[in-house]
Order: structure tokens, then sequence, then C-alpha cells
């Protein structure tokens, strides 16, 4: 927190308003919100962008970010509270950016950030109602407009090595847990090469920021440390990964159904809705996961053709989503609105 996250918050506040001196419209990261007062003193609309439905209160499911319990509707709208404690740990580096660089006043410790001057902010979700459609206590404020994904790097060219191993035999599953970090990375690699015996297919492992390591993988394993998903899925089987959006839609858009393994955070919330639409069998927490249980997971999910065919069909929904087109209209619609004064539509 002290050494990396609040010294990067910092710089992301300032870039923020060294960048937008000229700019028409401000959207803003939901981990950024206390940036909108940048918008407030040049006079602009701003609107909140976040991929998970956690800034807007619903009876009818909980706050993302609790364990995935049944509440009463009643408890699932209290959940949303715990949102205005997130901004506490970082209120010093707020209240100094304010005094220092925008040069006005500090807010309150518990300020609302998705209100300006009385004002309901618009909120922009990035994820597509296709998984999770949008509670009917929500208001025209809230648009969940799909995925947002750019467009293949054409620069990118795969190693040949993995072109080889991907063309050498049947589909592979992949196993990666992307940008999550668990406390004990060699206790994890070690629990997949363990499980990798087990499957009777052949493995992809992905080491990125997920902390896999390759070592002690077994010899019919392949182990690349970076390559895009969107290239990568649409050439395996199954996709072994933590439930994070964008992992997530990834697997999905690839037609592949997914085993997830979430760490914390909302990825708990993903990992339950892809079960409840067939593309996904339950999933387990990292902290409960084994070989076992890894190796019988896809082995259900590769034995599973109703789940490949769920995979399939929701994938290829999200990928003929005019995500950008819908966000797009939003924006411009409530840009107009505000400059009437008139509130979020």
């Amino acid at each position: 927190m002290q050494t990396f996250f609040l010294p990067t918050f910092r710089r992301l506040l300032d870039a923020i308003w060294e960048s937008s001196q000229r700019a028409e419209v401000l959207v803003l990261h939901s981990g950024l919100m206390p940036a909108q007062r940048v918008a407030e003193i040049h006079h602009i609309p701003v609107f909140i962008a976040c991929p998970y439905p956690v800034l807007s209160a619903t009876r009818h499911f909980a706050n993302p970010f609790l364990p995935q319990l049944n509440f009463v509707p009643f408890f699932n709208r209290l959940s949303y509270t715990l949102n205005r404690l997130y901004p506490l740990g970082q209120y010093r580096v707020v209240a100094d950016w304010y005094r220092t660089a925008l040069r006005v006043s500090p807010p309150t410790r518990y300020h609302n950030y998705l209100k300006q001057n009385g004002r309901q902010l618009p909120v922009l979700y990035c994820y597509s109602e296709m998984l999770i459609p949008s509670p009917p206590d929500w208001d025209r404020s809230i648009c969940v407009s799909g995925y947002w994904s750019l467009p293949a790097d054409t620069t990118w060219l795969p190693p040949q090595a993995l072109l080889d191993y991907l063309q050498s035999g049947p589909p592979p599953v992949f196993i990666g847990f992307s940008s999550t970090i668990g406390p004990s990375p060699e206790k994890m690699t070690e629990l997949v090469a363990k499980a990798i015996r087990e499957i009777p297919h052949r493995v992809i492992v992905g080491g990125g920021w997920g902390g896999l390591h390759n070592v002690n993988l077994p010899d019919s394993a392949f182990f690349v440390e970076n390559v895009p998903h969107q290239w990568l899925f649409p050439y395996l089987s199954v996709v072994v990964h933590h439930g994070g959006t964008g992992t997530l839609a990834a697997a999905i858009k690839a037609g592949r159904p997914s085993v997830i393994c979430p760490l914390g955070a909302e990825q708990a919330f993903w990992a339950a809705a892809a079960h409840r639409k067939g593309v996904a069998p339950p999933f387990r927490m990292q902290h409960k996961l084994t070989a076992e249980w890894l190796v019988n997971s896809v082995k259900t999910t590769l034995s599973t053709p109703s789940m490949a065919r769920a995979a399939e069909e929701l994938g290829h929904k999200l990928r003929e989503e005019d995500s950008f087109g819908k966000a797009v209209e939003f924006i411009e619609r409530n840009v107009e609105a505000w400059t009437r004064n008139a509130p979020a539509i």
C-alpha cells in the first residue's frame, strides 16, 4: 500500500489533471472517482466507468465484492454501503492532491463521489447484460454497455514454439491466473504441476502476474509467460482462470468454457454468474483449491458437451454486441442532458 499502490494512485490523479486541461468530457475508472472534482473545475460532464456492478445498489444481488451468499433483498441493498469505506485508505493522498494540485479544499472523509453538485453521476458498466441482466430497480443513469475489448494487436507475433505446440495435437487446456497473485505462487505452481500429471490432456500454463512459474512442470505442458488472451483462447478446449472480468470475457468470446478458481475481489461473483449461464462448473476459491478438485473439474468440463455449446452460443452473442456504440450513445445523450442541467438519462 505505502510503497506501490498509494504512490501509483497519486501519479494517476496527477496524470488525469494534466491530460484533462482541454477535455470536453471526463470518463473515470471507478477506482479514480475522487478525480471527478477535475470535471467540476473544468465545467465539463463526467462519467464513472466500472467493469463490475459494484457502484449501484440493488435489492436483487449483493455487493459483488462480498462472498456469494443468498441475502434477503434488504441486506442486498444495504451491502453497497461498504463502498463508502473504500476511499478511506486513500484519503490522505486525495486530500493532499486536492490542496496541492487542484488548489481546492479537500472533500470530507465520507464524501459521496457518485454525486456532483447534488446530481447523480451517470455510470457506465463495461460488462454484458447477457451475463448479468440489469436489475429492475436501477434507473436510467446506469448503462450496461457490454464488454469493452480493444482490437487485436496485429504487430504481435506468437513464438514459433507455441505455434508448433498448438498444431501438434488436439486443443489443449489452459491454466493461468493473469493479474491475480496469491500468497504462495510456489505452492500454487506445485499444485498445478500435480494436477497436470493427472489431466489426460495437453496443457498450456500461463505465467504473467499470476505468479505461476516454469518449475517442475511435466514435459507434456507448455509454459508461456505472456500471450494475448483473445489470440490464444480460440485454440483451446478449456480455460482455467481466476474469474477476472477481462479473462472471463475473453474465454466466453472465444466460445470456450471455463474452470474458475477465484482469489478475491469480485471474481467469485463472475464465477457464480458463469456457472448459472452453463459455461463453467461450480467454482472453488483458491485458498480451498486442491489438485484433485482441479483435475475433476477439468474432466467434467471436457466431458460435458452442453457446456461447450453454451459457451459457443454465448460467445457468438457477445461478439455481435455493439458495446462501444451503446456506450457512446449513452455518453452523448447524457452530455446533452448535462448542458440542460437535467438529471442523468
